[in-house]
């Protein structure tokens, strides 16, 4: 006789048990249970994974960090200083050397200048186009980090590639990049627009492409709009912009043709 399962009673007058009733899914051992239920879900079973209390909170101040990050850059606007990356490994290397080189040529290292700019146009990155807060922050760095049309080209490429094509406030933000790295090698360091007019600020007297100025402002389209103000430590570069006058194209077209007349003046007295 097979011994009596828990929770039967003998009877008085034979060695028979009585046994309780026992539920049909009660009768199933656990492992088959577990196995009809992920059968009956398909055969897949979502586990969320638990993260230890102190792990979970380190991940949410991180979350918490980041788009914190961000919004200060968003609401900071295009007034940020552009601040040239800092070079690493082999870069910093041959930086070295040519400084080495100059200084026993006797030549003055040129000063690279940081440039800011404030103007009235719509350049950022919307979160309907990027999302995630921590890759919105890491574009911001790239497109800050820009100095040449064709780095510019690239990195929108890339973003075609990841997130289709940008809005309009995106292109304005690399433009701005570009007009401020364009702007560094011109000896200005500040872009400023205050209703119809465009102020550019240069470092220093020194820093003054003076030729390349004065070639700027004879030219007949500049008659009248394009003013020099020398007061002060630091000279200032005024253009009056004309009623529906796009700011930020004007502006890319002065600091370009400047950095040219500059470099041909350049040329000139090496000859």
């Amino acid at each position: 006789m097979q011994p009596p399962q828990r929770g039967c009673k003998k009877t008085e007058n034979s060695e028979q048990y009585l046994c309780p009733e026992v539920p049909e899914r009660a009768q199933q051992p656990r492992a088959e249970g577990k196995i009809a239920h992920r059968a009956e879900q398909g055969g897949k079973e979502h586990i969320k994974p638990q993260l230890a209390p102190a792990d979970a909170q380190r991940e949410e101040k991180g979350e918490k960090r980041g788009k914190r990050a961000v919004e200060r850059v968003e609401r900071a606007g295009q007034t940020a200083p552009c601040r040239p990356p800092q070079p690493h490994g082999a870069q910093q290397v041959v930086e070295q050397r040519e400084r080495n080189a100059e200084q026993q040529r006797g030549e003055k290292a040129p000063q690279r200048t940081e440039c800011s700019a404030d103007l009235t146009v719509s350049a950022n990155l919307p979160e309907s186009y990027i999302s995630s807060g921590e890759q919105r922050m890491d574009i911001y760095r790239r497109i800050a980090a820009l100095r040449t049309a064709e780095q510019s080209q690239e990195l929108l490429d890339e973003l075609i590639d990841r997130y289709g094509e940008p809005p309009p406030p995106v292109l304005r933000l690399m433009d701005i990049a570009l007009l401020r790295a364009e702007a560094m090698q011109i000896g200005v360091c500040d872009i400023a627009q205050r209703g119809s007019e465009i102020s550019f600020t240069f470092a220093g007297a020194d820093a003054v492409p003076v030729n390349a100025v004065m070639a700027l402002c004879s030219l007949p389209k500049n008659r009248r709009r394009l003013t020099l103000s020398a007061t002060g430590t630091e000279p200032k570069l005024l253009l009056r912009l004309t009623p529906n006058e796009d700011a930020l194209d004007t502006a890319l077209t002065l600091v370009g043709d400047l950095r040219v007349n500059k470099e041909e003046n350049e040329k000139e007295v090496t000859l």
